[in-house]
């Protein structure tokens, strides 16, 4: 087996076997984009484990197999749904347009490369929608998402859910990050360390 030394030699030998010769622009383009990807990671790793909207932080959450688990239901979900609606033809994507008089901005286009970078929000309660950030923040979304009557969804996952929720638990998945809506008991029983169910209920 050949072996590299570098990172530059392993491309350049991988380039070689598909025969292919990017040009200066081509790398410059698929630079820019590794680098647009990296920042959305980074961004949605930042809001990883926090409380919107009173913006508390709890990294230590992103370790519980819970919260874990609660991230690739809700992805898997995501996907499902897309590969339906592509089928059927549908919009996946929700995006807010700031009011620009005068402004034509342009809309998010799926099929266009350029709109599938940076970061995008998924709500558990509607895992078939991608909300497109590309004019706007993570804590605007949250605040008018916040205004309709919102149940938890970590019911049944959590024990004695209030099933009201008031409050949104963000989630970093790659360059994604899903918030799931929680009430006050759910969120108590997560900041516990999820511990069984069963006896969290018997020390309360």
């Amino acid at each position: 087996m050949t072996t590299s030394n570098s990172d530059a030699e392993h491309d350049a030998r991988v380039l070689a076997a598909m025969d292919y010769a990017p040009t200066p622009d081509e790398e410059l383009r698929t630079d820019a984009g590794s680098d647009q990807i990296d920042a959305a990671r980074r961004e949605a790793d930042g809001y990883g484990g926090m409380f919107l909207p009173s913006g508390e932080r709890h990294p230590e959450l992103r370790g519980l197999t819970a919260v874990y688990e609660m991230g690739v239901t809700v992805m898997a979900n995501y996907r499902a749904a897309v590969e339906t609606n592509r089928l059927l033809g549908l919009e996946t994507v929700k995006e807010w347009v700031p009011p620009m008089p005068g402004v034509g901005l342009p809309t998010f286009d799926i099929n266009d490369p350029a709109c599938q970078r940076g970061l995008f929000l998924i709500f558990a309660g509607t895992p078939h929608v991608l909300h497109s950030m590309r004019f706007d923040t993570v804590e605007q979304l949250v605040a008018r998402e916040l205004q309709h009557s919102q149940g938890c969804d970590w019911q049944p996952v959590g024990p004695q859910c209030a099933s009201y929720a008031t409050e949104f638990l963000m989630i970093a998945r790659g360059s994604f990050l899903v918030a799931t809506a929680i009430c006050w008991s759910c969120k108590k029983w997560l900041l516990a360390g999820a511990p069984d169910p069963v006896e969290f209920g018997s020390c309360r």
